[in-house]
C-alpha cells in the first residue's frame, strides 16, 4: 500500500508517509482504511463514526514511525470534515494523532468465511488487515476485533 508522497524523513528523524486513505479512532486504536477512489473508504468512515469512533483523517492521512510505532494523522491542509458523496463534506470534531492498529483494504474482497489472517508492512513494521466484507455487520466486526481481538 503506498500513495503520493512515499516515504521522506523529517527534521526530527521520523519517517513520513502520506497516503490516499482515511482514517478513525476506537479506543485509542488507529484504523487506516485504504482504498481506490470510489471504494467506499469514507463511508466506512462513517458507519465507524455512527457507531462511536472519530475521525483521524478522510482522504488523506500521514504516517509516522516513532520508535516502534506507526502512528496516523490528518494533514494540517485538511478541513475538519468528512465528504459524503451526494452530500457535501458535513463538519467533525477531529481525533488527534492516533497509533496505528488495523488496516482495512477495500480495493479486495474477502473471499474465506474464516480467512487466514491477511498483514500489511510499514516502516518494517506489520499489521493485521482487513479485506473488504460486502455486507452490513463488517463496521461492527471491525469495532468488535478492536475490543476484544480473534479467538486463536
Amino acid at each position: 500500500m503506498t500513495g503520493p508522497g512515499g516515504d521522506t524523513s523529517s527534521e526530527a528523524g521520523e519517517h513520513l508517509l502520506t497516503l490516499h486513505a482515511s482514517a478513525v479512532r476506537f479506543a485509542n486504536h488507529g484504523v487506516l482504511i485504504a482504498g481506490s477512489s470510489g471504494d467506499g473508504k469514507s463511508t466506512l468512515a462513517l458507519n465507524l463514526m455512527g457507531l462511536g469512533a472519530e475521525l483521524i483523517a478522510d482522504d488523506y492521512c500521514i504516517l509516522s514511525r516513532v520508535e516502534d510505532e506507526v502512528w496516523i494523522q490528518k494533514p494540517d491542509t485538511l478541513p475538519s470534515a468528512i465528504e459524503v458523496r451526494g452530500i457535501g463534506l458535513l463538519h467533525t470534531a477531529m481525533a488527534p494523532k492516533t497509533i496505528l492498529s488495523l488496516v482495512v483494504d477495500l480495493t479486495e474482497p474477502e473471499t474465506g468465511r474464516i480467512p487466514p489472517p491477511h498483514h500489511c508492512d510499514f516502516f518494517d513494521l506489520r499489521f493485521r488487515k482487513f479485506k473488504r466484507i460486502d455486507g452490513p455487520h463488517f463496521p461492527y466486526a471491525i469495532l468488535h476485533y478492536l475490543k476484544h481481538g480473534l479467538m486463536a
